[in-house]
């Protein structure tokens, strides 16, 4: 099969991607038939050498080492587009996930879940100046995916030690000193 350094022109692959969204098969050993066939119905016997020995699509083998790029190539491009669409939460949304667990004493997805919920509506209720709702999208929470993903966050920082004791930042250090004040820097 095709390795990474398998030179494959541009118009083979848009060729293929001509084909493959025309007939939405993605699958390598779906759409290698199907490129043939394109390449039987493009161009006629005389000038079918010619062009399949450009696009490096004169033999079986060529073929199915230029879907298998393609079909590497669409790989890549999903699991960027995933990326792509990942929450963003800020850190400050992991404290207030972890204030949250604090209050109900339950580390639970659902339970987190429902508790932050109510949390939204008792605030709504209230008519707070500045809604919650408000600051969890400053937070990144602004659906219930970003919630879940935060919760899932936070899971993490618990499971990396990242949360420790009763400490509520996330990335503060065990060994830090106390910090003085100045009444105690003068009294000294």
């Amino acid at each position: 099969m095709a390795t990474v350094n398998s030179v494959v022109p541009k118009e083979t692959l848009s060729l293929i991607r001509s084909v493959a969204d025309r007939e939405k098969v993605y699958a390598a050993d779906k759409l290698v038939p199907l490129v043939r066939q394109e390449i039987d119905s493009r161009w006629s016997k005389s000038q079918r050498e010619i062009y399949t020995g450009e696009l490096r699509l004169s033999t079986e083998t060529q073929i199915q080492e230029a879907v298998y790029v393609f079909c590497q190539s669409i790989n890549w491009e999903s699991e960027l587009n995933g990326l792509n669409d990942m929450p963003v939460v800020s850190e400050t949304g992991v404290r207030f996930i972890h204030s949250i667990a604090t209050k109900i004493g339950s580390k639970d997805k659902d339970a987190l879940f429902d508790a932050i919920c109510d949390a939204v509506a008792e605030d709504e209720e209230n008519n707070n100046r500045m809604r919650l709702s408000v600051r969890m999208a400053k937070m990144g929470l602004k659906t219930t995916n970003d919630i879940y993903f935060a919760i899932d966050l936070y899971h993490s920082y618990l499971d990396f030690g990242l949360m420790g004791g009763d400490k509520s930042k996330p990335h503060q250090r065990e060994n830090r000193a106390p910090r003085r004040t100045l009444k105690q820097e003068v009294a000294e």
